[in-house]
């Protein structure tokens, strides 16, 4: 009901930029917003940038994260992190 806000970033990691990406999650309180969570994708291996945050959904819940560069082997298949 418009009390949560969902922030990409894509290639940001918790040092610099070039990493798989973040998302951010917020909540508001009625007075304001709060950091209530950082979201990353918990399979990425260190190689590539699989752009995790490029896209953000949510529905009630559920928050839902496009990785269009994430790779599955070698090859480049993208993911929704649920």
């Amino acid at each position: 009901a418009g009390d949560v806000l969902v922030v990409a970033a894509p290639e940001q990691s918790s040092l610099t930029t070039g990493g798989p990406g973040r998302a951010y999650v917020f909540e508001s309180d009625g007075v304001g917003w709060k950091q209530t969570a950082v979201l990353h994708p918990h399979d990425f291996g260190g190689s590539g940038e699989p752009a995790y945050g490029v896209s953000v959904a949510t529905d009630g819940n559920t928050i839902a994260i496009g990785s269009p560069a994430d790779t599955q082997g070698v090859q480049v298949k993208g993911a929704v992190y649920v």
